[in-house]
């Protein structure tokens, strides 16, 4: 007799608990920020470079793919930021810490984080 067959699990059809959404999330903001570093060091650079790459600078920022670019990366930092606090206090106090609660506060305020970038970049 052969191996069992692996089982193909779509995920947009299981309902997923707070805690997990929560810990997908949190991993996707971490590869978002990796990726994202290199991006801002250079843009860090430029700005730092002469007064005419500021300025150039500010015109690229303008784009729109750029703007939405930012959000992205702020809503990631700040979701990251939020979820590693909650990981670092359910490791430090374990049980009394309610993990289906503070998931939702995360995402509560990953959703205010994600408001938040939006009116900087538009504003």
């Amino acid at each position: 007799m052969g191996l069992p067959r692996p089982i193909f699990l779509n995920l947009s059809q299981i309902r997923l608990p707070v805690m997990a959404l929560v810990s997908i999330l949190h991993r996707i903001g971490g590869v978002i920020l990796a990726m994202a570093t290199p991006l801002v060091i250079y843009f860090l650079s430029m700005s730092l470079e002469s007064a005419d790459s500021y300025q150039q600078l500010g015109q690229n920022l303008d784009q729109a793919w750029i703007k939405l670019l930012a959000v992205v990366v702020f809503w990631a930092l700040g979701h990251h930021v939020f979820a590693g606090l909650r990981l670092l206090l359910i490791d430090y106090y374990g049980r009394p810490v309610k993990g289906r609660d503070s998931a939702r506060w995360v995402l509560v305020l990953s959703g205010l984080s994600f408001m938040l970038a939006v009116l900087v970049v538009l504003i």
